[in-house]
């Protein structure tokens, strides 16, 4: 959140009229549509309501595919971290917990007004939102800033020593003033600390301190010293800040790939802006749109409706040896037909889809490390059809994939949609795979191969010792996984608050047979509920965890119970803020916002 300079005294009564109108608009707002939660993180599945959404009231509504997820937090805009740390100074004061339905189906004309009241906060005054409105705002924004600098109006960036100054005009006159990370919110908020929403990480491969990180809203951020700070790497002036996928290319680290548009099948997640791709570990970014035919479409606009904006992105993976063949899943809600697998040999420069891993959205794809050939995807969700949905293989590089859900009589074939496909990185002929149900409210399984796939073993959800639904009530939005890099037998899974509202990491150490809750370790210390992301040391020394309250890490993950240790530092500025966010009408330095599940702030 920033702050901009002090509002002159001749246009308080503005101010105040238009922070009023503002606050009572909020205020009618959560009394007709909301109910507050009574205690702690209430569990979001009602308002990540799994069935198609109800048609809005506009000539241009969104696919019924999309999933809506009914929480609707404002994107956050961060600036440069240098010198900021000051600015941070003063404490967040946690007022209460996020307004939240207390459970149960949201009736549908309750999930149509939400989604209606979420999307219009963006489409005034046309009705919608215009095709690439953000790119060519900060085209816009570009230009005004060279005009002003050809004017003298401005120093150059090279001449601006301060980079904490308050003012207009001028590219560096924002000051990031919080908010802080927040602490007291309870127990499966996240103890002690947390911040907001991180749907990517990604480690280096040969520095483990080097981690990289995306946010649902808040861009890419890099830490050097293994979460003990993060910087943001410029990322602000991309056409992009929501972020679905990160990866680091295996033999050149300094390769780094980006893909917009969060992918977790929810009204609030924004759409993408294309790859975004660094050379030089992340110094510089390079936008990427797919080049000629549907492709094109990671950057420009896929319809004319509110969701129309570039492809999601929900994985990439990128060759072994050769850093400019990529993969990517990728999402068109407008367009199912044109989901799936994208691949490119050029390094992101032209993308092509693959038509046999096509017609539902893609989830996850991952290479065989050691035999690069061999490729998995898992594709599904989003109203996708099932013979389009499921695990896929390629023995071509990624050429040309065949479906082997189907092929296997063991592999489920009714009521799947979200498929998140892993391999084993120190036994990569072994692949697990989670799936969730047709309308991504549960688990439908958890199979695993350790043949390259030609067999499978299905694990239904039960009671733990066995395996839990972990992403009970919202599998479509929190569903991930990740095996041990030194023992193929360990997986690691994370989700929702789970049946208890609080649960959200478990362990299996026998490949799926039984499971243990480490949500909990050894110390007060716990990551928050809705787990988007996991990343191993190569090693396998240190885990890392991305939730909706910021990133956690063990250094015992096998542990039992593993110590937990927040790595959300200051000036990791992640926190997403639901539109109506007001300004105290007499005291410009207090502002008052409500979070997306990290509570009201002040």
């Amino acid at each position: 959140m920033f702050r901009p300079s002090p509002v002159r005294s001749g246009r308080r009564w503005l101010v105040l009229l238009g922070t009023l109108g503002v606050v009572s608009a909020t205020l009618l707002y959560f009394f007709l549509v909301s109910r507050p939660r009574v205690a702690g993180v209430q569990h979001e599945a009602s308002l990540r309501a799994t069935a198609p959404a109800p048609a809005l009231p506009t000539a241009q509504a969104p696919s019924t595919s999309v999933s809506p997820r009914m929480r609707a937090p404002r994107p956050s805009r961060v600036g440069p971290q240098a010198a900021h740390s000051s600015a941070l100074s003063a404490p967040t004061e946690i007022l209460a917990p996020a307004l939240d339905d207390p459970g149960g189906e949201l009736e549908s004309d309750t999930v149509r007004r939400r989604a209606d009241w979420f999307l219009s906060q963006r489409a005034y005054p046309l009705g919608f939102i215009p095709p690439g409105a953000r790119l060519e705002s900060l085209k816009q924004l570009d230009q005004m800033i060279e005009t002003q600098t050809r004017l003298g109006l401005i120093q150059p960036l090279s001449a601006q020593a301060d980079e904490t100054s308050i003012g207009f005009p001028g590219p560096t006159m924002w000051t990031l003033i919080g908010p802080q990370r927040e602490t007291g919110l309870g127990a499966n908020f996240g103890n002690p600390l947390s911040t907001g929403r991180t749907t990517a990480l990604a480690i280096h491969p040969s520095a483990p301190n080097t981690v990289y990180l995306g946010g649902a809203a808040g861009g890419v951020w890099r830490t050097t010293n293994g979460g003990a700070s993060w910087a943001n790497l410029n990322f602000d002036q991309q056409p992009s800040l929501a972020i679905g996928a990160i990866e680091i290319a295996p033999s050149d680290a300094m390769t780094i790939y980006v893909g917009t548009g969060e992918n977790h099948f929810a009204f609030d997640n924004y759409y993408g802006a294309g790859i975004i791709k660094s050379t030089d570990g992340g110094t510089t970014w390079t936008q990427h749109c797919g080049g000629a035919g549907i492709a094109n479409r990671f950057c420009n606009p896929t319809g004319t409706g509110r969701l129309s904006g570039g492809y999601s992105v929900g994985g990439i993976a990128v060759h072994p040896t050769d850093p400019n063949i990529v993969l990517v899943a990728v999402r068109n809600p407008n367009n199912l037909g044109e989901s799936g697998i994208y691949r490119s040999t050029d390094g992101g420069l032209n993308f092509s889809q693959v038509a046999s891993a096509s017609g539902a959205p893609g989830n996850s794809v991952v290479f065989n490390p050691t035999t690069p050939t061999i490729v998995y995807a898992g594709l599904g969700g989003g109203g996708a059809p099932v013979a389009a949905t499921g695990i896929y293989k390629s023995t071509d590089g990624g050429v040309s994939f065949t479906r082997l859900t189907g092929a296997d009589p063991n592999l489920p074939t009714t009521n799947i949609a979200r498929t998140e496909v892993r391999l084993a990185p120190g036994t990569p002929s072994t692949i697990y795979a989670a799936i969730s149900t047709t309308d991504g409210s549960s688990l439908r399984a958890f199979v695993r191969s350790i043949d390259n796939g030609a067999s499978w073993t299905v694990f239904t959800p039960g009671t733990l010792p066995a395996l839990p639904n972990f992403c009970a009530g919202q599998c479509f939005y929190d569903m991930t996984l990740i095996v041990d890099p030194t023992n193929s037998m360990r997986v690691f899974v994370g989700g929702s608050a789970f049946t208890n509202n609080s649960s959200t990491v478990f362990r299996t150490q026998d490949g799926g047979s039984t499971w243990t809750d480490i949500t909990t370790g050894s110390s007060p210390v716990r990551p928050h509920v809705d787990t988007h992301a996991f990343a191993f040391t190569p090693t396998g020394g240190r885990l890392y965890i991305g939730t909706d309250g910021g990133v956690w890490f063990t250094d015992t993950p096998t542990a039992a119970p593993p110590t937990w240790q927040a790595a959300n530092n200051p000036n990791l500025a992640l926190t997403q803020f639901y539109p109506g966010h007001a300004p105290h009408p007499m005291n410009e330095n207090q502002v008052f916002g409500g979070t997306q599940d990290n509570g009201w702030l002040k």
